[in-house]
């Protein structure tokens, strides 16, 4: 089975850079959240596809720590999009994949 990549910081976030630890820690988690999916068999294309909708909410949110976003600020941000029913679909399911994932990881 095939390991998708990785997700790594940007090499201009610097550590000192306001928000640093908190897209630290949306790399860890989508990260974590990768490996635990690729142990789930998940198919390659479907952990890229997940790791991907996980991605866009870290970068609208790279401020702020994923452990510390509300359900408004999920809500707001999935309701901020002009989805069809389909891909919003696909994306509150992986939105909450993640925060299950989350919470069994105690994150």
């Amino acid at each position: 089975m095939n390991r998708p990549d990785l997700v790594s910081v940007p090499p201009d976030i610097l550590p000192n850079d306001h928000g640093g630890e908190d897209v630290r820690r949306w790399v860890r988690g989508i990260n974590e959240w990768t490996l635990w999916l690729t142990a789930s068999g998940l198919s390659p294309t479907t952990i890229a596809t997940r790791r991907y909708q996980i991605s866009r909410l870290a970068e609208a949110h790279l401020r702020r720590s994923p452990w510390r976003l509300s359900t408004n600020d999920l809500a707001g941000w999935l309701g901020s999009h002009d989805w069809d029913p389909a891909t919003l679909s696909t994306y509150s399911s992986a939105l909450r994949q993640f925060y299950d994932w989350a919470r069994i990881a105690h994150h």
